[in-house]
């Protein structure tokens, strides 16, 4: 699992320390994980980073919601954080890095022996 800033995937730091502007698309560039968790912010402002990296990278696999569910309630201790962290836009990569590539090709192979 790769998260950002990189408190639990030392790649996530490396990658960082290399690169000598920071940001969402760069690293996801970079990196080229399979899956992406995103708030619809953070996906609008990779998409004005990159508008190709999502567009032709990725495809949007599920949203989950809880506006809904939030609104319905009048109040709620922290209402701003957990607006903030109402909706999550599910990627997943819709090409394989080359390496995985290779791993898919040898599995399909043993598999029709």
């Amino acid at each position: 699992m790769l998260d950002f800033p990189g408190l639990s995937s030392a790649e996530v730091v490396a990658a960082r320390r290399q690169m000598p502007r920071v940001t969402w698309a760069g690293l996801i560039a970079r990196l080229q994980p399979e899956w992406l968790v995103l708030r619809p912010s953070e996906a609008t402002g990779i998409a004005k980073d990159d508008p190709r990296l999502l567009a032709e990278h990725y495809r949007q696999a599920k949203v989950f919601d809880a506006s809904q569910r939030l609104e319905a309630y009048r109040w709620v201790p922290g209402r701003g954080y957990l607006m903030f962290d109402r909706t999550f836009i599910l990627f997943q990569r819709t090409e394989l890095k080359t390496a995985d590539r290779g791993k898919a090709e040898r599995r399909r192979m043993k598999a029709e022996g």
